[in-house]
């Protein structure tokens, strides 16, 4: 996904003064109280997510379980092809919900 995705994202947030972009693996992110809820990383938006919103997302097609080292997978996290962008709005609520966002 793109960078405009995350701007969308941050946008989504922007009433939200516990909200801030940073960087992590050298792609754009967003952070809640300085914990990663979202990223963009190598043409998918990346979401941590709660069990039930987890399996929801992991079903979505193209959808994968993140292995950003190639080494282990983050097993909190879900990262969501391009093809998927309608449900990036509703998986960055869960995200940041699920990290500490404030309802």
């Amino acid at each position: 996904m793109t960078d405009a995705t995350v701007q969308s994202l941050k946008d989504l947030f922007h009433d939200d003064p516990d909200v801030q972009a940073g960087m992590m693996f050298g792609s754009r992110c967003l952070k809640v109280r300085g914990k990663v809820f979202t990223t963009a990383h190598q043409g998918a938006m990346v979401f941590k997510l709660p069990p039930d919103v987890h399996a929801r997302a992991l079903a979505l097609p193209g959808a994968f379980r993140w292995n950003p080292s190639g080494r282990r997978v983050l097993r909190q996290w879900v990262a969501v092809p391009n093809e998927q962008h309608a449900h990036v709005q509703e998986l960055g609520r869960a995200a940041f919900h699920f990290v500490g966002g404030t309802p």
